[in-house]
């Protein structure tokens, strides 16, 4: 490794890249991780790099995987009673990235001090989007801020979405066998790649953690699933939820006979595929995630999203989680108070009901006991409006899934450390508050990249710096010891029954006992 005024040049074993240097962090970005999935490479599983001659540049912005615009909603009746609107580009702004391209299968990566003697520990991110958004090029997880503070190494990975990254074919393309989970293998391959490069930029192989939020944190789970069970020894998983999980096969099955419909060729012919635009692949994935959307079927699944394809995720991996597969790993959960809200907050709709229309709709549904544990939540705070009743009880269905994980966890011995992010933006007047992905730009300390957006309007700049500094810290200290540190002095201790502590990080920083306990307990004797 060579450092110079303006960057520094290490040597990787496909070949030199030459970063830049800014306030004591060198970055080198778009780094390839697998040869780009274009041409006979599309709908085929990473291929291992190849050398090239010469010095590569890594000092730019990365292109993002091809997508459709904004982040698909859930259908409405698994949130809400509502329309469930989806508002991303509100709530978090437009994607920050320079563009896009089917030849992106690449990492960014921070580093204080590059140069296979530091031996720094290396935090991994996969970002969230539903499976079918999003970037780890997005200027939103740049990581400079946490790499320098922490000393550090940081990395984020661009992997296939929507149907380049999901699509099931069992009978494959280009005669090559099944296709399946390509988003799951290119985390697969950005991990391979970084036990057999890191040191080069000044990371341990054997002191990885691996970080994801949303469909990210999903990612980690279902690796536990796959061959790369074991490759890290511990995880950050942020505002995931267990009672999602895996696409079965024949369900996936029936999602690919649409999308094949929506892009015009028949089973028999999906090598085809390989020689459209992308621009039809995303219309045909489009048409498919309508037409799915609009079957009354009440069928819980998504289209594009990690199938039990028997090859690669060989279980249910939210019930393996549950039963064991996460065991040995060191965990730190993280959860917003209000996940939901980023799909209700600008729901007017959703707002306006009353009790009565929202236990109408539940019946409606035929979802009775639904109906009744709705009337307990609205009679556990009468100052709530129904709506906030109805969105607390959301709130829960998705979370309380990983306080069982966390019970798991301290059953066996090990214990998880839970982290409760409570800090409630005044977006959507005051509706938003701490909704799924709200805590993002609090652990990447980023306030200016996520300005583009509703989060953080209005905030006090001080306030963000203050508690974003207790956020990035505790996921700097697990990343580094397996430890979430002492906030304000504070001891944090796992998540253990009874006591079921978490670590508030919201108007104050504090511990909490017993979390959840009234709403848990409701829940449970539903």
């Amino acid at each position: 490794m060579t450092t110079r005024e303006y960057g520094a040049t290490v040597r990787t074993a496909s070949g030199a890249l030459q970063g830049s240097a800014r306030d004591g962090v060198f970055a080198f970005r778009g780094v390839p991780f697998a040869q780009g999935p274009v041409g006979s490479g599309r709908f085929a599983p990473p291929r291992s790099v190849e050398a090239w001659n010469g010095t590569r540049s890594a000092e730019r912005q990365a292109a993002a995987p091809p997508q459709l615009a904004g982040n698909p909603p859930r259908p409405a009746d698994s949130v809400t009673t509502g329309s469930a609107l989806s508002t991303p580009e509100v709530i978090m702004g437009p994607l920050p990235v320079p563009g896009f391209s089917e030849d992106s299968l690449t990492l960014n990566i921070w580093t204080p001090s590059p140069g296979p003697d530091a031996r720094l520990p290396v935090l991994v991110f996969f970002h969230g989007g539903a499976w079918k958004t999003g970037a780890g090029s997005a200027s939103w997880y740049d990581g400079s801020v946490m790499s320098r503070r922490g000393q550090i190494v940081v990395v984020t990975v661009n992997y296939r979405l929507g149907a380049l990254g999901w699509l099931y074919l069992p009978n494959g393309v280009g005669g090559k066998g099944p296709v399946a989970n390509l988003g799951l293998l290119d985390k697969i391959a950005a991990l391979e790649w970084l036990h057999d490069n890191i040191a080069a930029f000044g990371g341990d192989p054997d002191n990885i953690t691996v970080s994801g939020e949303s469909a990210g944190g999903q990612s980690i789970v279902a690796l536990q699933a796959t061959k790369a069970a074991g490759s890290f020894r511990r995880a950050i998983v942020d505002s995931i939820t267990l009672s999602e999980s895996a696409v079965p096969g024949e369900v996936a099955a029936g999602i690919t006979e649409i999308f094949l419909n929506a892009v015009g060729i028949e089973w028999r012919d999906p090598d085809k595929l390989l020689e459209f635009p992308v621009a039809r692949i995303l219309a045909a994935q489009a048409e498919t995630m309508r037409l799915w959307n609009a079957r009354a079927t009440g069928e819980p699944y998504s289209p594009f999203e990690p199938v039990l394809d028997g090859l690669v995720i060989t279980s249910d991996f939210a019930e393996a989680a549950l039963s064991g597969s996460m065991d040995d790993v060191e965990l730190l959960i993280a959860h917003t108070a209000q996940e939901t809200r980023f799909w209700s907050a600008y729901d007017a709709e959703f707002w306006q009901q009353d009790e009565g229309t929202i236990t109408g709709k539940l019946m409606e549904a035929a979802d009775a006991d639904r109906a009744q544990l709705y009337s307990a939540y609205a009679g556990l705070n009468t100052t709530a409006s129904p709506a906030a009743a109805l969105s607390a009880l959301a709130d829960d269905e998705y979370i309380l899934p990983q306080l069982r994980l966390a019970e798991r966890c301290s059953d066996k011995g090990r214990g998880a450390y839970f982290l409760w992010f409570s800090w409630p933006s005044p977006a959507a007047d005051g509706r938003l508050g701490a909704a799924h992905t709200v805590d993002l730009p609090f652990v990447f300390k980023n306030f200016e990249e996520w300005s583009g957006g509703a989060i953080l309007a209005g905030v006090d700049r001080g306030e963000f710096e203050a508690l974003s500094t207790h956020v990035q810290d505790a996921w700097i200290s697990f990343a580094t010891t397996g430890n979430p540190g002492r906030p304000l002095g504070q001891e944090w201790p796992k998540f253990t029954a009874p006591e079921c502590a978490a670590m508030e990080f919201g108007k104050s920083v504090g511990l909490i006992r017993d979390l959840l306990r009234r709403r848990r307990n409701l829940y449970k004797g539903a």
